[in-house]
């Protein structure tokens, strides 16, 4: 399929909160306490927070392609 650019929004009330548009692949989630975990393909895993946030928590030398979490820990396999 095509590449490109994946764009997530957070909206509130109809009204948009937040955007954040990057050239990054998602290729996983999982639940992180209330908030999400992301894998992606350049090896970032992210933190999407119930405001709308995305945080790097950390950047593995190799696509995420599964993860795991506890309250207090990610795991991410490649």
């Amino acid at each position: 399929g095509e590449e490109g650019a994946v764009e997530f929004e957070v909206w509130s009330n109809d009204v948009l909160v937040w955007r954040d548009d990057t050239n990054r692949r998602l290729l996983t989630s999982c639940p992180f306490g209330q908030d999400a975990a992301l894998g992606f393909d350049n090896g970032d895993v992210a933190k999407l927070g119930l405001d709308g946030t995305l945080e790097v928590m950390m950047t593995c030398k190799y696509p995420v392609s599964v993860l795991a979490a506890t309250p207090t820990m990610i795991v991410a396999i490649g």
